[in-house]
């Protein structure tokens, strides 16, 4: 069975177990950093191609224009730098993607048969709680449900303190930096009736450097996919025990 194939059988079993990133594209309709871009549900229709990244390491929604293979329709938001993208969702396709969330905000509002989905960027603003607070201004208040980064980003140093104590269980070298790269991947699904659910996914990339600045580790860490909509947003935590994968890489220099 393909990936594409797998996907369409069971999205939430999918993101369950493998790594998805979604990428961008321009808006077709932009507004002001004060305002919400309505996106024509006609102009956001894809055909969607899943392809491994990386060796298989994780995995990429591709959006196209045309079909090719078995890829499959899918309504695709995109996310603009300090920009609030909105669609409400119909019948055309029967998947729905939005690029992945690495600071931004997604709201899911309205009834199952037609909801609206909202994808909120304040780049401009470096303070977190303050960028938030931002986005929070061009999101519904009252209704649905939301998912926003004081939720999903995990903190770098507690995380690099586990890895220490993983990379000592296994008698690795102890890394002397590191970064952490939370990836939160939302997407939704219409039954049979049209009635929609999203799911969300959350993945992270840890990149360490170990004190011989010779040997770089990586690591690619998934929790278990959960339900987003309608079912109400859950409490998101990144269990750093288990790996997806973890590989070792000799480089000539490092940067």
């Amino acid at each position: 069975m393909s990936l594409n194939s797998t996907y369409i059988s069971s999205p939430r079993l999918f993101l369950s177990c493998r790594p998805l990133v979604v990428g961008r594209e321009k808006l077709l309709r932009d507004a002001g950093p004060d305002e919400v871009s309505l996106q024509r549900t006609a102009d956001l229709v894809r055909y969607c191609d899943i392809v491994p990244m990386d060796s298989g390491r994780y995995y990429e929604a591709e959006m196209h224009r045309n079909g090719k293979g078995d890829r499959f329709l899918a309504y695709f938001l995109t996310w603009s730098e300090d920009r609030t993208a909105a669609v409400t969702l119909g019948t055309k396709a029967k998947f729905f993607f939005t690029s992945s969330l690495s600071g931004c905000s997604v709201s899911v509002v309205g009834p199952p048969d037609a909801p609206t989905v909202f994808h909120a960027n304040a780049k401009g603003i470096s303070d977190t709680t303050q960028a938030q607070e931002k986005m929070d201004s061009l999101l519904p208040k009252d209704e649905g449900v939301k998912l926003t980064k004081l939720k999903y980003e995990p903190k770098a140093a507690q995380v690099m303190e586990e890895l220490r104590q993983q990379m000592q269980r296994e008698k690795q070298p102890v890394p002397e930096e590191g970064m952490v790269e939370p990836r939160v991947t939302v997407v939704g699904a219409a039954d049979d009736g049209g009635k929609w659910t999203f799911y969300y996914q959350q993945w992270a990339y840890y990149f360490v450097q170990l004190k011989d600045r010779s040997l770089q580790k990586q690591y690619i860490t998934i929790t278990p996919c959960e339900e987003l909509y309608p079912a109400g947003l859950r409490n998101i935590s990144l269990d750093i025990s288990k790996f997806f994968e973890d590989r070792f890489e000799r480089m000539d220099h490092f940067g």
